[in-house]
């Protein structure tokens, strides 16, 4: 019996090897009916009459190639809707220049357990993209590419799969395509299209209507690699339009590949707009949303992820729905960015970092940029019944604009989020024209009730310890739009409307209409100003309900350039109207003035009119404080022409030198028409309108194929400035239209005139493409240099950071952004004892100094001593000034001193009550 099961185990052992030994052996010869497959003469496939052959056993309509399938040159081949292609293990379609391809509803598809690579689209780089010099792969209703590699690839390769330089330039028209599950679904790799006089135009190849998918079955594919939905690389004008990218992997799956993971789309240098189709007819006379189709993207990492590598990198996100992303939009370094009508679903995910209190994810994070406009979007989180302690989320996170612009926060909602709007970094600043930067006009708080009952933020707007913005929000005019006008919702005392957690800024002016509901009531902030005009949102020009936020209008252009030259032609007058008035240059003369008692009132006068209407803080601080006080009138002319007044000056003037009550009635200026005020609103409106129609501007010129030449235009636009952004813009430009002559001579002048890293940044690139090579040929010492580049903090890095982040395809392992409240930034650690304060009591000006500089501050009404301690950036003590009669202002000589960073310490009764800094060049 023991030999009889033996013998029939013997027998099955038998039959199980022949088995597999079929299959394999069937594998191994018969499964492919072409090794190669070359379509030399133009071709239509279908089910009817594919090149098969009788020894591969298949379905009807499949084809299988094991290597290569090629079009080429000067051949087409159209595959239809009844058609299968089956690929091997990286095997590949080679549509060579001056070919085609149609998938006209078929699909293509691994033959394997693993992965095909894709299509690659051979292209001419050197060339314009026309049939003859370009490959060209046209997708439509409904053709399916699945378990790629790389979908479709806008470049060659060779036989290791590498990238071929040079055969860039193909054309990619993808109309109801599908990508499901490929590991990348379409590449556009570095390329600029001409026309037939040799200007440069926008890219021919564009997504619509299409779909990028992936789930589970991706991790029984694919075992490393990134996933990434559409990839763009130097390329101008792609435009990718209501488009679905989801990702509906199990957050739980235990292969490579999980929910939030991976990149719908991630762009580098490139020009490109992510826009809903609109059915209705042109031209649009009255919106209907109802016809526009959107975009999603749901379930990624980062949903789309933009690096600018120079001051050109521009941007539109319209109409798109972001949906259960860790980061919906991630931008950095943008020149020109619109965000505009889409929605943002913010999830609540955990944070694998280790700050106390975090920001784990992000509806739209803007890194580094300017010019962009915020505007018509709505930001909804998922906290219905209170919030978390940690790993929080954000509405949007604005972070270090890369230049103080007039960038623009508009008309959005936002709703059941831990903190609705957060800026990090210097994104505005006050000047000698006022304010400028980050403004925040007509956004909703907690209002919507289509989310639910309790649809209120935790906080509205924050700034953390190093933010700044623009510090007048909003304007008073005629126009009942120009005001800041956000709408909050009630909120206690923790959780503010408004708060600043930077000891170093203050709010001076919040102007919003004479509604309950725009007066940031109970705000963590104090120093806000609530300077109501005289208009209510039910007077004017109305404003949707506030229940949803306006429908933008669909991005057109370009705008005329005459609106921008007459624009800034205004503002240029302006500005040199107010440098003829400005007290910069005399200032020192009148502290001098101000600080000797033999100074008649009338001399002090004579010299302070010099330098209306625009003096300082600090000068009108010393006007009322002044030992041996000026006359009455003298004052009161002084101060109504510099008004309305600071928090600091009218402080000084109610206690120190208090007026008549008719003087006092003058000096106020309730009505905010002061002469300096008036004109530093007007200077502000005006360039708030030339900074959103040049960010306009600049991204419709690089979209409008009626335009002969859009880098030429944009070159023309800043000839005659010279900024040093302005500058960086021209350059660019330069670059793109490979005069390479020129950008070097105008670089030479920008590093002549700046201290940055961005000359050598664009020296790097200026000395690879003179050579006909990109950022994936840098030498040694050239990658060393963009490494060292990366490191350092100055203007710059971040360019080098991207060209890294580039040639290496690292991504991210988390995201986090740390919270600190007000009350952590202003206490800090040492002996004597530091007291906490609610707010800035001590400005330094000017900083960075050579000569003399001045300390003004802020002194309690009774105390016993105060001292000025210098430290130099080791710490050490170089220096104290005791402050004795000078109650307000001390003037100290840097002559002293040499070149370095030195920290002010204001001690009074032997408590440190606030430290700035200091900067000395000698």
């Amino acid at each position: 019996m023991k030999q009889t099961t033996q013998q029939l185990k013997n027998v099955l052992v038998i039959i199980v090897l022949f088995c597999f030994c079929n299959i394999s052996t069937y594998a191994q010869s018969n499964a492919y009916h072409h090794t190669t497959f070359i379509v030399s003469s133009s071709q239509s496939w279908d089910a009817n009459n594919l090149p098969i052959n009788e020894n591969v056993t298949a379905d009807n309509g499949v084809l299988r190639i094991e290597n290569q399938l090629i079009i080429t040159s000067g051949n087409s081949l159209n595959i239809a809707s009844s058609v299968q292609l089956e690929f091997g293990e990286n095997a590949r379609i080679t549509v060579e220049s001056g070919a085609e391809l149609i998938v006209d509803g078929a699909v293509l598809t691994k033959a394997s357990d693993a992965p095909w690579f894709g299509i690659e689209v051979l292209g001419n780089s050197h060339l314009r993209q026309t049939e003859i010099n370009q490959g060209e792969v046209d997708l439509l209703n409904g053709a399916l590419i699945q378990y790629a590699i790389k979908g479709v690839s806008l470049i060659g390769h060779n036989s290791a799969l590498e990238n071929v330089w040079g055969t860039t330039g193909g054309v990619l028209h993808a109309e109801q395509a599908q990508f499901k599950n490929c590991l990348q679904a379409v590449e556009f790799m570095s390329y600029t299209n001409t026309n037939e006089q040799g200007l440069t135009i926008r890219n021919e190849s564009y997504v619509n209507n299409s779909s990028i998918l992936v789930d589970e079955t991706i991790n029984t594919v694919f075992l490393s690699g990134s996933l990434i939905g559409v990839s763009l690389w130097e390329v101008d004008g792609i435009v990718i339009s209501s488009c679905n990218f989801v990702n509906s992997i199990p957050k739980n799956s235990t292969g490579i590949f999980r929910l939030h993971n991976g990149q719908a789309i991630i762009s580098y240098d490139s020009n490109f707009s992510l826009r809903a189709v609109y059915l209705g007819e042109e031209p649009i006379v009255e919106i209907n949303e109802d016809l526009f189709v959107r975009n999603t993207i749901e379930g990624f990492d980062i949903g789309v992820d933009v690096y600018g590598m120079g001051d050109l990198t521009s941007t539109c996100i319209d109409r798109t729905d972001f949906i259960n992303s860790r980061v919906g939009l991630l931008l950095r370094n943008t020149k020109s960015t619109v965000v505009s009508g889409s929605h943002f679903e913010v999830p609540l995910l955990t944070s694998s970092l280790s700050f106390p209190k975090d920001i784990s994810t992000v509806g739209a994070h803007i890194k580094n940029s300017s010019r962009y406009i915020v505007e018509a979007n709505s930001f909804v989180g998922v906290n219905e019944n209170g919030f978390k302690a940690d790993d929080l989320d954000a509405g949007l996170i604005i972070e270090s604009s890369s230049s103080w612009t007039e960038d623009r926060i508009f008309g959005n909602q936002f709703d059941k989020l831990s903190y609705a709007i957060m800026v990090y970094g210097e994104n505005g600043e006050k000047n000698n024209y006022g304010s400028s930067g980050l403004d925040f006009r007509f956004n909703d708080f907690g209002f919507n009730t289509d989310f639910g009952v309790n649809t209120q933020n935790l906080k509205d707007i924050y700034l953390y310890s190093d933010a700044t913005i623009d510090a007048i929000q909003g304007i008073i005019s005629a126009d009942p739009m120009d005001a800041a006008g956000n709408r909050f919702q009630s909120k206690n005392t923790v959780n503010g409307h408004i708060e600043i957690s930077n000891p170093d800024f203050t709010l001076d002016y919040y102007y919003h209409q004479n509604d309950s509901d725009c007066v940031p009531e109970n705000s963590a902030v104090e120093s806000v100003v609530n300077s109501e005009g005289s208009y209510s949102f039910t007077q004017g020009r109305s404003y949707s309900g506030y229940n949803e936020p306006p429908a933008p209008l669909p991005f057109k252009g370009p705008y005329p350039r005459v609106q921008l030259d007459e624009i800034q032609y205004n503002y240029t007058l302006l500005e040199d109207n107010f440098k003829e008035i400005l007290n910069g240059g005399i200032k020192p003369e009148i502290m001098d003035m101000l600080l000797t008692d033999l100074s008649s009132s009338s001399d002090i006068y004579e010299k302070m009119s010099l330098g209306s209407p625009y003096l300082s803080d600090d000068v009108l601080i010393s006007a009322i404080t002044r030992t041996n006080p000026i006359s009455q009138w003298h004052l009161t002319e002084l101060l109504v022409r510099n008004g309305p007044l600071s928090p600091k000056v009218m402080k000084a003037f109610d206690q120190i030198q208090p007026l008549t009550a008719y003087l006092a009635s003058l000096v106020y200026n309730n009505d905010g028409n002061s002469q300096r005020h008036l004109l530093e609103l007007e200077m502000k409106s005006l360039r708030e309108d030339l900074a959103v129609r040049k960010a306009q501007y600049i991204h419709t010129v690089l979209f409008d194929e009626s335009l002969p030449n859009g880098y030429q235009d944009l070159y023309d636009l800043f000839e005659e400035v010279g900024s040093p952004e302005e500058l960086r813009v021209k350059i660019e430009a330069l670059i793109k239209l490979e005069a390479y002559g020129e950008a070097l001579s105008l670089l030479n002048e920008y590093q002549i005139e700046n201290t940055d890293n961005y000359s050598e940044f664009k020296l790097i690139q200026l000395a690879l493409k003179q050579d006909g090579l990109n950022w994936f040929q840098l030498t040694n010492d050239q990658l060393a240099n963009i490494e060292e580049l990366a490191e350092d903090t100055a203007f710059g890095a971040e360019y080098a950071k991207a060209v890294l982040n580039l040639i290496t395809q690292d991504t991210i392992v988390a995201y986090s952004m740390p919270i600190a409240d007000a009350q952590e930034m202003r206490i800090m650690n040492g002996t004597p004892d530091y007291k906490k304060v609610d707010r800035s009591i001590m400005t330094i000006a000017p900083n960075p100094a050579r000569d003399d500089v001045y300390i003004s501050y802020e002194l309690p009404e009774e105390y016993n001593n105060a001292v000025l301690e210098v430290h130099n950036i080791m710490g050490q003590n170089v220096a104290q000034y005791n402050l004795g009669s000078f109650r307000n202002v001390y003037k100290i000589n840097c002559n002293d001193y040499t070149t370095g960073v030195y920290l002010i310490n204001l001690i009074v009764d032997g408590s440190i009550v606030e430290t700035s800094q200091l900067n000395i060049v000698q």
